[in-house]
């Protein structure tokens, strides 16, 4: 078992039957190497100071919530359910130790993710990184069953795109939790570009500045304007000692 491998809380108002395939996929062996345990928290509405004991007993954090509660409302919009909690979670644990999962959502696309995370900009101050996942996805990995365990193949020829899709965030999940993903890196859709990129917020923790590099200058531009300039100067120069001279009186 990996040193650094994570005690992990999913905390959510969900109850576990919800998240229970994600609970099982964490247990699974895939994450072996860096989860030694989960523990499913249930966060109730008038009692935070036991949610803020809970946290001490984790070292990494996944904020669950499931689309089947009507809304994707995790934190700021209106009656939005986890703006203390995810504060608090990315307090005691930091940043690179929390993610937000939105479960059931109809559109799992990274538009729509890029979407929420400029209506819900504080997920991107606080948290690593967020997760889509649709009952598609999860049918396609057999994650979706009453009993779900991992299928290393897609459950019907009709949803490989969904396939895919989720082997990717399984795959980039396990990387954060062991700590190794760029979360940059990895959301820049351009891949290389000769570009010095700023990741300074704006308006939202999804603007980016994108400064191209600055061009070669104009050396022939440069050289004639110098050229000027010193005869300009010249002829400054020479006007001056004219008038010196012709206003200076000889000495006798």
């Amino acid at each position: 078992m990996a040193s650094n491998a994570h005690k992990v809380g999913i905390f959510s108002r969900d109850g576990r039957d919800n998240y229970n395939w994600l609970y099982l996929l964490l247990l699974s062996g895939f994450f072996k190497s860096v989860v030694t345990e989960v523990h499913p928290i249930y966060i109730a509405n008038n009692n935070f100071h036991q949610f803020m004991n809970n946290v001490t007993q984790c070292t990494f954090a996944i904020l669950y919530h499931s689309r089947k509660r009507g809304r994707l409302n995790v934190t700021n919009v209106t009656d939005s359910l986890y703006d203390m909690e995810l504060e608090h979670l990315s307090t005691i644990l930091g940043k690179k130790r929390v993610i937000v999962v939105m479960d059931d959502v109809e559109n799992s696309s990274p538009e729509e993710k890029k979407r929420i995370l400029q209506d819900q900009y504080s997920i991107g101050q606080l948290a690593c990184d967020l997760f889509l996942f649709s009952e598609q996805e999860k049918r396609s990995c057999n994650m979706y069953a009453s009993d779900p365990i991992w299928s290393e193949r897609p459950t019907s020829n009709l949803l490989h795109d969904e396939y895919n899709s989720v082997v990717k965030k399984r795959k980039e999940m396990k990387e954060i939790v062991a700590g190794h993903k760029d979360q940059h890196s990895r959301d820049d859709p351009r891949g290389s570009q000769p570009l010095i990129r700023s990741t300074s917020y704006l308006n939202s923790p999804t603007d980016i500045v994108e400064i191209s590099e600055p061009r070669a200058p104009n050396v022939c531009k440069l050289s004639n304007k110098n050229f000027f300039l010193i005869i300009i100067a010249s002829i400054v120069v020479l006007i001056i000692c004219l008038i010196v001279a012709l206003t200076v009186k000889p000495i006798h």
